[in-house]
């Protein structure tokens, strides 16, 4: 039986086991192997290592490190940690065990037993408890130190959005002052075809030099690499290489589903903030979203002859949350006159100015365009378009039956989204008569208004007008006399029963993520409790003409505003008929895609798009990796604070009259919103509670203890190879760095949202 080593030198070729030598030494040894400048080694092995910490006499030990030490050149030592559990493919470890640089020969016994020794510190142990890991093996790493007179760090992908750039931070001196975050690193990018630009600190060839050495160990390693590495004497080495242990594109990939970049236009939440008061979930919004922009957006400008209704960007995700191209409403809204523009419309422009509509000018063939098209559907464009709807309902109750009848009876994918797909055609159906039906209720409430002004003050106008088309009867106003009459019910068991056969498949939003009424009635019963008892409200004075041409006028405008006022809340019972009967089939459709091992989770296929569902339902793989990204994602987003992350106008990427924000640079992807605690030395760290934002000017590797618990990290100098940096993405807490001034402007309690995807902090 072969005896197992003590020492290894980095040459040796046993030093390529990680069991024997931990990760760390080798990958260095591999890269040794393979021609890359990395300063002479040896490592004691695992196996010597587990000896010395059960304290038994070696002499032999003693013996090999003595003849290995002769056979470097005279100079200090750096002694590293190389355990089996660091630097892997997974997880990296980073900072959790210690490192000693600058050793003398003579006081090696002591670095040793001091390396060792750190496998069990604070840190190490709550590390390893938070990812579940075993303790493992360490070996000790000893090296010739090299006295850098430049260091850094170089990543062969951007390590927060994955993209595929190379990015180099680098100091002067040593590098433990940049992975300790005590330094605020210089910064270069270098994309595929570039030419390195150079800085104070690296030339442009050193920066040539370091991104051409990183791509050659991505290749030798065969992913993705962070590296560590140093100049002296203008002389390259490498000091580590490990895998980037963050799969930094997936999480932007899914990040960037929910906040879309905005380019140079304006954004507007208005004409969605009171249908979407959370998150969409991609399903959700890959419904939607081809609805309204065709039906409401582009259609529109199609008709009034805008050609450039194809090329506008029409809508975007901010956070989770739907916006619309500013362009959208100049554009649809320029042909109104002041005296009839919608109410509402004012409230989708920035500071209610509607007279922004007014910079766009109306194209040549306005009138001869509108005609066009009215000729091709006049029935839906003309104010009988009420009896379109009333056709509508009929059809719409037959195919719903029928789509109901043929849920119950399959359980086949294919069939399954074949039913999608025809209840994505009723929503169409549906929305392309509501649009209509949503224009003449504004045209006929503005002439109302405008023929009341004649006798009334415009207040007082509003106020009639609002009296006068009251007490309808809506569909809406039935279900708000329901709740009241269920919560005073003496059999509020059948009451609620009764309820949910007429409005369960209603919910508090568009978005099928969300549960409908029947399958968690607790939503109505704590609805019902917050109602107030029904006040009659008084009714509008009678208005008594003396000329008999404005009694009749008034019943002709009621008359034809009355039907689209009840219209206008008609659509949503419909509607949430049609969306609660898809939210079924998708539920159906994760069930079947979960028993056949293709999602690990059936509620997973809220977060897949329209089209991503499409391709599952027809035997194509799903992106389960992504989905569950995306659903990482959106809890983050379901847990921001709405009034810090959903403005009501964006100016590109910016929000339009924000509070105060530091900018600083994201190097952990993710939102977190809580209380700040500022932490200056190690005697803070006890005043850290679970759901803090843990505020410091950098981060010491022995301050990862309290990671475990706070919900987001704000420093004021770092890299994104710190060690704050990178255990913070192994802990999935979102962080920034380079927030000058952090420590001295926030305030122990003070409320901050970090966001870990733009470099935002934002305190309340």
């Amino acid at each position: 039986m072969m005896e197992k080593p003590l020492v290894l030198s980095l040459e040796d070729p046993r030093c390529l086991d990680p069991s024997l030598v931990g990760f760390k030494a080798s990958n260095l040894a591999r890269a040794l192997k393979e021609g890359f400048p990395v300063p002479p080694g040896f490592c004691l092995t695992t196996f010597a290592s587990r000896l010395l910490r059960e304290n038994r006499e070696l002499p032999q030990l003693k013996k090999e490190i003595e003849k290995h030490l002769q056979s470097l050149p005279p100079g200090q030592l750096a002694v590293r940690s190389s355990a089996t559990v660091e630097d892997s493919n997974s997880l990296s470890f980073a900072g959790q065990a210690s490192t000693f640089l600058n050793v003398p020969p003579e006081r090696l016994d002591e670095a040793i037993t001091n390396c060792l020794a750190s496998l069990n510190n604070p840190q190490a142990l709550s590390y390893r408890t938070f990812h579940n890991l075993p303790t493992g093996e360490m070996a000790i790493l000893i090296q010739l130190m090299v006295p850098a007179e430049k260091a850094g760090v170089a990543f062969t992908r951007d390590p927060v959005t994955g993209e595929e750039v190379v990015v180099i931070e680098a100091v002067e001196g040593l590098g433990e002052a940049l992975v300790s975050g005590a330094a605020q690193p210089e910064r270069y990018q270098i994309g595929k075809g570039e030419e390195p630009q150079g800085g104070k600190i690296l030339s442009a060839q050193e920066v040539k030099a370091v991104a051409e050495m990183a791509l050659a160990l991505e290749r030798t390693f065969g992913s993705p690499q962070d590296v560590e590495w140093c100049y002296k004497g203008g002389e390259l080495f490498l000091l580590q290489s490990r895998p980037l242990t963050v799969e930094g594109s997936l999480r932007r990939k899914a990040w960037l589903f929910f906040t879309e970049p905005g380019g140079e236009e304006t954004w507007t939440s208005g004409f969605f903030n009171e249908r979407f008061s959370e998150p969409l979930s991609p399903l959700g919004w890959s419904i939607i979203k081809p609805l309204v922009e065709e039906l409401a957006f582009r259609d529109p400008l199609r008709y009034m002859g805008f050609r450039d209704a194809e090329k506008l960007r029409a809508t975007r995700l901010y956070f989770g949350r739907p916006y619309v191209n500013l362009a959208i409403f100049q554009r649809i809204y320029r042909p109104f006159p002041d005296f009839l523009l919608p109410e509402g419309a004012r409230g989708y422009f920035p500071d209610g100015n509607a007279g922004l509509r007014k910079a766009i000018p109306l194209p040549l063939l306005f009138p001869i365009s509108l005609l066009r098209y009215f000729f091709r559907d006049p029935l839906n464009w003309s104010p009988l378009n009420w009896w379109v709807w009333k056709r509508y309902t009929s059809l719409h109750r037959a195919q719903l039956q029928s789509l109901r009848s043929a849920l119950d009876s399959t359980d086949n994918p294919a069939e399954l989204w074949s039913l999608m797909e025809k209840a994505q055609a009723l929503n169409r159906r549906l929305l392309s008569i509501h649009r209509w039906s949503l224009t003449w209720a504004d045209i006929s409430y503005g002439l109302l208004k405008l023929f009341l002004r004649f006798w009334l003050k415009p207040r007082e106008a509003t106020k009639v007008a609002s009296e006068l088309l009251s007490g309808l009867g809506t569909k809406t106003a039935d279900m708000g006399q329901a709740l009241r009459e269920l919560l005073h019910s003496p059999e509020q068991e059948r009451a609620l029963r009764d309820f949910l056969r007429v409005h369960g498949h209603r919910s508090f939003s568009l978005d099928i993520y969300r549960p409908t009424f029947a399958e968690e009635p607790e939503q109505v019963l704590k609805l019902a409790s917050s109602l107030e008892p029904r006040r009659e409200s008084g009714r509008a004075k009678p208005l008594v003409f003396r000329d008999p041409f404005r009694g009749v006028l008034l019943a002709l405008l009621l008359a034809l505003a009355k039907p689209y006022a009840l219209l206008r809340e008609e659509q949503r019972f419909y509607w949430q008929e049609i969306l609660a009967f898809m939210r079924q089939t998708t539920l159906k459709i994760g069930k079947v895609l979960e028993n056949q091992g293709k999602l690990s989770d059936g509620s997973l296929v809220f977060f897949l798009t329209w089209g991503e569902l499409r391709e599952a339902c027809l035997g194509k793989p799903v992106p389960l990796p992504l989905a569950q990204a995306r659903r990482a994602v959106f809890r983050e987003l379901e847990e921001a604070d709405p009034a810090a992350v959903y403005p009501l106008f964006l100016q590109g990427d910016k929000p339009m009259g924000e509070k105060a924000a530091w900018e600083g640079i994201p190097v952990s992807p993710g939102i977190a919103s809580g209380p700040a605690k500022v932490v200056l030395t190690p005697s803070g760290l006890d005043k850290v509670q679970p759901g803090d934002i843990l505020v410091v000017r950098a981060i010491d590797p022995g301050w990862t203890v309290v990671f475990g618990k706070i919900k987001g990290l704000v420093m004021e100098v770092g890299g994104q190879l710190s060690h704050g940096a990178v255990v913070a993405r192994e802990y999935n807490i979102p962080a920034v760095t380079g927030v000058k001034g952090a420590t001295s402007n926030l305030r122990d309690g003070q409320e901050v949202i970090v966001d870990g995807y733009t470099g935002r902090v934002i305190p309340q």
